[in-house]
């Protein structure tokens, strides 16, 4: 008969290593079971319109969909630290899933995330508001109730009839009076006072170039021999008015016919040959014309005058009407209840909001450079911004919860926390 080993284990170490191993047992247990349940927990948050999560609060699509209906209108160092600009909103349809698809709008939507993830903990603070985003605040309403009570205005185009055209046009002919105009080429050569004079057998002078021209050469060709800075752009001086250049260039100009040339004329101690391209004769320039340029002047005038009088002010009036039609303008605008119209209050309180978390970001900014020692001149404003953005990020947990396709960062995305 085989002997039977003895076990190493004897009861007392069994019971031992079991009172050891069982706190560890349960406690992956439970970390599994933990593990378990917040994925389960952040499906169920996604499946309901959550984006992502950070201690104290969430994102949800809808409140994306808000920032992107109100957006940010002045640029920040919120949005500098984030690499965002108020133009990377413009043309965004929150309504129109589409656009995610593309690598640049889950980057964009990302950023946008972080941002009111940003201004929502800079917002819980409840920090005393600047008077001067209070007063800024006050502008930006009155500016949207103002453009509300434009455009309603706009809406009312007064008629402008063929006669009152035709009236205007034959009392203001000096508006529609056309500059005659002349588009030349030429070819400039010394002449033999000048220091830069070539007399050598095989020098292009004046005389040469007539006699190619009497020849039939084309004075394109000619071009090249040319002494003037002109010669690179085929000769070409553009379009040119009267009292432009010298008085015998003028002269000779003017009295051309189009493709017709001329030469040589003496400017100095140089010697011109000129051609003729194109001409716009002076004069009054035709009514059908001046036609749509008439019709816009004259309806600007009425709709004006029209706006005056709705507000009780004469047009134009005395100095200063600029200032009263601007009072009247938003005290209609008050009595209308623009100020409390849904979509003007929306953007005001957006606006309100970003301006106030952006006056407690920037007293975070300064509280780092200070603590680190940094003078305005050491380093670029963004990158303390940007440092100071990514700790708060980093202190209150920030976690995306959906999966973007985003592109890396030329930033560093990652700082050491400093709070």
């Amino acid at each position: 008969m085989k002997r039977r080993r003895k076990s190493l284990l004897t009861p007392e170490r069994r019971r031992v290593l079991l009172a050891i191993a069982a706190p560890v047992l349960v406690a992956i247990a439970v970390a599994l079971l933990m593990r378990v349940h917040n994925a389960s927990h952040m499906r169920q948050l996604v499946e309901s319109g959550v984006l992502a999560v950070y201690d104290g609060g969430q994102v949800t699509d809808e409140d994306v969909r808000g920032y992107i209906a109100h957006p940010p209108t002045e640029d920040s160092p919120i949005l500098r630290a984030l690499e965002l600009t108020p133009e990377d909103m413009d043309g965004l349809d929150s309504e129109a899933p589409e656009w995610l698809e593309q690598e640049f709008a889950q980057a964009l939507l990302k950023r946008i995330i972080q941002h009111i993830v940003i201004v929502n903990v800079l917002l819980d603070e409840n920090v005393a508001v600047p008077p001067d985003v209070e007063e800024d605040t006050n502008t930006y309403r009155e500016g949207l109730m103002l453009e509300r009570l434009e455009s309603e205005l706009d809406q009312i185009a007064p008629e402008i009839t063929q006669q009152e055209m035709l009236s205007y046009y034959a009392k203001n002919p000096g508006e529609f009076f056309q500059e005659g105009k002349r588009l030349a080429r030429h070819v400039m050569v010394y002449d033999e006072s000048h220091p830069s004079y070539d007399d050598s057998p095989e020098a292009v002078t004046a005389a040469v170039i007539s006699r190619e021209l009497n020849e039939g050469a084309d004075f394109h060709d000619l071009v090249q021999y040319s002494q003037s800075e002109t010669a690179a752009s085929d000769g070409y001086l553009g379009w040119v008015g009267k009292g432009v250049t010298s008085v015998p260039f003028e002269k000779a100009l003017w009295a051309l016919d189009i493709r017709e040339i001329t030469g040589p004329v003496q400017v100095g101690d140089t010697l011109h040959f000129i051609q003729l391209i194109d001409k716009i004769d002076e004069g009054l320039l035709p009514f059908d014309q001046c036609q749509d340029q008439i019709r816009a002047m004259l309806l600007e005038q009425k709709s004006m005058r029209h706006r005056y009088n709705l507000l009780g002010l004469s047009y134009p009036g005395d100095e200063g009407h600029e200032e009263r039609y601007h009072a009247a303008l938003l005290k209609a605008a008050y009595a209308k209840g623009y100020d409390k119209d849904e979509e003007i209050a929306a953007k005001t309180e957006a606006y309100h909001r970003f301006r106030v978390a952006d006056s407690v970001f920037k007293k975070r900014v300064e509280a780092y450079k200070r603590r680190k020692g940094i003078s305005s001149d050491e380093e670029p404003p963004w990158l303390s911004e940007s440092v100071t953005a990514q700790n708060l990020l980093n202190r209150f947990d920030f976690k995306l919860l959906v999966k973007l396709n985003t592109p890396e960062s030329n930033r560093p995305d990652d700082h050491p926390s400093d709070m």
